[in-house]
Protein backbone atom coordinates (compact mmCIF):
# COMPACT_ATOMS: atom_id res chain seq x y z
CA UNK A 1 0.00 0.00 0.00
CA UNK A 2 2.81 2.42 0.76
CA UNK A 3 4.29 1.82 -2.65
CA UNK A 4 1.16 2.52 -4.13
CA UNK A 5 0.58 6.07 -2.02
CA UNK A 6 4.04 7.05 -3.27
CA UNK A 7 3.45 6.24 -7.03
CA UNK A 8 0.15 8.28 -6.92
CA UNK A 9 1.79 10.93 -5.07
CA UNK A 10 5.25 10.87 -7.19
CA UNK A 11 7.55 10.06 -4.40
CA UNK A 12 10.11 7.60 -5.52
CA UNK A 13 12.74 7.64 -2.61
CA UNK A 14 12.35 5.01 -0.24
CA UNK A 15 14.60 3.54 2.90
CA UNK A 16 12.81 0.03 4.13
CA UNK A 17 14.13 -0.96 7.39
CA UNK A 18 13.94 -4.93 7.65
CA UNK A 19 16.28 -7.67 9.01
CA UNK A 20 18.98 -9.44 8.79
CA UNK A 21 18.02 -12.85 7.83
CA UNK A 22 15.26 -11.62 5.34
CA UNK A 23 15.65 -11.31 1.02
CA UNK A 24 19.02 -12.45 -0.20
CA UNK A 25 20.74 -13.23 3.56
CA UNK A 26 18.00 -15.70 4.84
CA UNK A 27 20.54 -18.51 4.35
CA UNK A 28 23.16 -16.66 6.56
CA UNK A 29 20.60 -17.57 9.85
CA UNK A 30 21.18 -21.09 11.73
CA UNK A 31 18.13 -22.28 13.43
CA UNK A 32 18.59 -21.08 16.80
CA UNK A 33 18.79 -17.17 15.50
CA UNK A 34 15.42 -17.78 13.32
CA UNK A 35 14.04 -19.16 16.26
CA UNK A 36 15.08 -15.82 18.32
CA UNK A 37 13.75 -13.80 15.73
CA UNK A 38 10.63 -15.73 14.81
CA UNK A 39 9.18 -16.51 18.56
CA UNK A 40 6.23 -14.80 18.61
CA UNK A 41 5.38 -16.30 15.38
CA UNK A 42 6.71 -19.65 16.15
CA UNK A 43 4.19 -19.64 19.57
CA UNK A 44 1.09 -19.09 16.82
CA UNK A 45 1.97 -21.56 14.02
CA UNK A 46 2.54 -24.14 16.90
CA UNK A 47 -1.13 -23.34 18.28
CA UNK A 48 -2.48 -21.22 15.56
CA UNK A 49 -5.44 -21.52 14.07
CA UNK A 50 -7.07 -20.29 10.33
CA UNK A 51 -6.06 -21.59 6.68
CA UNK A 52 -3.80 -23.88 6.75
CA UNK A 53 -3.51 -24.15 10.54
CA UNK A 54 -1.35 -20.89 10.38
CA UNK A 55 -2.34 -17.50 12.32
CA UNK A 56 0.65 -15.45 10.18
CA UNK A 57 3.89 -15.94 8.54
CA UNK A 58 7.33 -15.59 10.25
CA UNK A 59 8.14 -12.21 10.48
CA UNK A 60 11.26 -12.80 7.94
CA UNK A 61 8.87 -13.89 5.31
CA UNK A 62 7.17 -10.54 5.54
CA UNK A 63 10.32 -9.22 5.32
CA UNK A 64 11.26 -11.00 2.08
CA UNK A 65 8.19 -9.82 0.37
CA UNK A 66 8.30 -6.00 1.71
CA UNK A 67 11.61 -6.40 0.17
CA UNK A 68 10.35 -8.16 -3.66
CA UNK A 69 7.43 -5.42 -3.74
CA UNK A 70 9.72 -2.58 -3.34
CA UNK A 71 13.04 -4.34 -5.59
CA UNK A 72 10.58 -5.89 -8.25
CA UNK A 73 7.74 -3.66 -7.94
CA UNK A 74 5.42 -6.53 -7.92
CA UNK A 75 2.74 -5.77 -5.87
CA UNK A 76 0.06 -9.00 -5.11
CA UNK A 77 -2.76 -9.33 -7.60
CA UNK A 78 -4.90 -9.38 -4.79
CA UNK A 79 -4.03 -5.62 -3.97
CA UNK A 80 -3.98 -3.65 -7.31
CA UNK A 81 -5.29 -4.88 -10.67
CA UNK A 82 -2.58 -6.07 -13.00
CA UNK A 83 -0.45 -3.36 -15.12
CA UNK A 84 1.97 -3.00 -17.72
CA UNK A 85 3.40 -0.31 -15.92
CA UNK A 86 5.90 -1.03 -12.45
CA UNK A 87 6.91 1.69 -10.02
CA UNK A 88 11.15 2.22 -9.91
CA UNK A 89 11.22 3.15 -6.77
CA UNK A 90 14.81 4.78 -5.53
CA UNK A 91 15.36 2.32 -3.15
CA UNK A 92 17.79 1.35 -0.57
CA UNK A 93 17.23 -1.75 2.06
CA UNK A 94 18.74 -2.03 5.76
CA UNK A 95 19.02 -5.39 7.17
CA UNK A 96 20.16 -4.58 10.72
CA UNK A 97 21.19 -7.27 13.48
CA UNK A 98 19.58 -7.75 16.67
CA UNK A 99 17.83 -4.38 17.52
CA UNK A 100 19.00 -2.56 21.42
CA UNK A 101 17.43 0.27 22.76
CA UNK A 102 21.22 1.71 23.70
CA UNK A 103 22.62 5.26 22.68
CA UNK A 104 24.08 5.56 19.34
CA UNK A 105 27.38 5.20 18.50
CA UNK A 106 28.02 5.68 15.40
CA UNK A 107 30.51 3.30 15.20
CA UNK A 108 28.16 0.49 13.21
CA UNK A 109 29.19 -1.48 9.99
CA UNK A 110 27.66 -1.31 7.53
CA UNK A 111 28.48 -3.97 4.70
CA UNK A 112 26.97 -4.91 1.19
CA UNK A 113 28.31 -7.96 2.33
CA UNK A 114 26.06 -10.79 4.46
CA UNK A 115 26.43 -10.08 8.20
CA UNK A 116 26.50 -12.87 10.37
CA UNK A 117 25.08 -11.86 13.92
CA UNK A 118 25.50 -8.56 15.94
CA UNK A 119 23.39 -5.81 17.32
CA UNK A 120 23.07 -2.56 16.83
CA UNK A 121 20.94 0.00 18.54
CA UNK A 122 18.14 1.72 16.94
CA UNK A 123 19.21 5.24 16.88
CA UNK A 124 22.06 3.96 14.93
CA UNK A 125 19.63 2.42 12.22
CA UNK A 126 17.90 5.57 12.31
CA UNK A 127 21.16 7.37 11.33
CA UNK A 128 22.06 4.62 9.16
CA UNK A 129 18.56 5.60 7.14
CA UNK A 130 20.02 9.11 7.59
CA UNK A 131 23.16 9.21 5.81
CA UNK A 132 21.13 6.65 3.06
CA UNK A 133 18.43 9.09 2.17
CA UNK A 134 21.00 12.24 1.97
CA UNK A 135 23.92 10.62 0.09
CA UNK A 136 21.70 8.87 -2.64
CA UNK A 137 24.96 6.78 -3.24
CA UNK A 138 22.94 3.85 -1.91
CA UNK A 139 20.44 3.59 -4.14
CA UNK A 140 19.35 0.26 -5.42
CA UNK A 141 21.05 -1.71 -2.86
CA UNK A 142 20.85 -3.15 0.50
CA UNK A 143 23.38 -3.50 3.56
CA UNK A 144 23.45 -5.38 6.64
CA UNK A 145 24.03 -2.92 9.73
CA UNK A 146 25.49 -4.34 12.69
CA UNK A 147 28.48 -3.10 15.57
CA UNK A 148 30.34 -6.48 15.76
CA UNK A 149 29.80 -9.03 13.30
CA UNK A 150 31.10 -11.37 10.93
CA UNK A 151 30.71 -10.17 7.29
CA UNK A 152 31.12 -13.22 4.39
Amino acid sequence: MIVLAMKRESVSRLVLVTSHGSGTSKHQLDWSTWAAINVNQIKYLCGGSGPGGCVCWSVLAQYTAQEQVVVNGSIPQDIVAPSSEQSHLEWTIIRPGFLTDDHATGTYLASDQHVFGGSIACADVVDCAIKALEDGMDIGKWFSVAYSARVS
